[in-house]
């Protein structure tokens, strides 16, 4: 096995970003610590488990993908579309959103650390749901190391047969474990693989962009970010990603039922613009903060204290999941 090792290592040292390497070890799946230095696909990480290669073809330089633009078409099967539940994993210091539905499910990011050991047991609901996820919808809010690194758990059936939602940004923007993600769904599920340019609207949800105006607190891959709003009679959802406040459109500034807080809870730099998201005060309200293990001082505490103004505020850090049930408004912690 060592001596396997090595040769694969002096192999794609020499050949570095120029192929992808697949390594099979009969029918058995083997795990092992290392500190991977070089991984083509899925993703550059560097204090965990090695991760399996999924692909054998070039890595190129330029993406070189033409996904079709995300039309309303494309999401008629969510015309009907209920949603059951949200439950926000705790994942550390990134995000994942799973969302059962009365048909496809949906995962809104599939992120996970990059600072913390998978192997603590507060991970292992997380785990569990994105590998048991049997293919529906993925969207990812952004394409930051923390909303995607999740995927090392999907199954391959999943990966390969979930329709597959991205933000429409110049391709500078995408880091090579994007990049590595993009050729692996432009190989093995194109059609169902999606840019997201305009606001898409069926039955009760809603994607739209962050407007990035010139964002002074945050960066471009953030700001222009997608946002799911679900809103029926019953009950408003906001999920942000990374996207701030401020560049969140002005119609989509109201109290919700359910936030999931934008960028971990970030320092705010005016703590006005959080008033358009406050309403009458109620116990009803829930302002989820998908935080954990960092070096970015998030979450921010005025900022918390202004949302629990009006929101029962939670940060996932504190538990395994957080489930919010939506016909009945209530909130179950796991």
């Amino acid at each position: 096995f060592e001596k396997c090792m090595q040769s694969i290592i002096s192999e794609v040292n020499s050949n570095l970003f120029e192929n992808y390497y697949s390594m099979e070890f009969n029918e058995d799946n083997y795990d092992f610590k290392a500190d991977v230095f070089f991984a083509a696909s899925p993703f550059e990480y560097s204090k965990s488990r090695c991760i399996k290669i999924k692909s054998n073809n070039k890595l190129q330089k330029g993406l070189n993908i033409n996904f079709n633009s995300l039309l309303i078409d494309n999401l008629k099967d969510l015309k009907d579309l209920n949603f059951d539940s949200i439950e926000v994993l705790n994942v550390g210091q990134g995000n994942c959103e799973f969302i059962s539905t009365n048909s496809k499910n949906i995962l809104f990011d599939v992120g996970f650390t990059k600072s913390e050991s998978h192997d603590d047991c507060k991970f292992d609901r997380a785990k569990t749901i994105i590998n048991n996820f049997d293919g529906g919808i993925v969207i990812i809010s952004h394409t930051d190391i923390d909303h995607i690194l999740g995927v090392i758990y999907l199954n391959d059936e999943a990966i390969n047969n979930s329709i597959w939602i991205f933000p429409k940004i110049d391709e500078k923007y995408y880091t090579n474990s994007a990049k590595s993600l993009l050729i692996y769904l432009c190989e093995n599920n194109s059609n169902n693989t999606f840019f997201l340019e305009k606001d898409v609207v069926s039955g009760y949800i809603r994607l739209f962009r962050g407007s990035n105006c010139n964002n002074s607190e945050t960066t471009y891959i953030n700001s222009s970010g997608i946002l799911l709003n679900y809103e029926n009679n019953d009950c408003k959802i906001l999920l942000t990603g990374d996207c701030p406040y401020s560049s969140i459109l002005e119609q989509f500034r109201k109290q919700y039922d359910f936030l999931v807080v934008p960028h971990h809870g970030y320092e705010v730099g005016c703590l006005q613009i959080i008033n358009g998201f406050l309403g009458k005060n109620t116990n009803n309200c829930f302002a989820i903060v998908s935080v954990g293990k960092n070096n970015y001082s998030h979450p921010n505490q005025e900022h918390l204290n202004k949302l629990s103004k009006c929101y029962n505020v939670l940060k996932t850090v504190d538990f395994n999941s957080i489930v919010y049930k939506i016909t009945q408004k209530n909130l179950l912690t796991k």
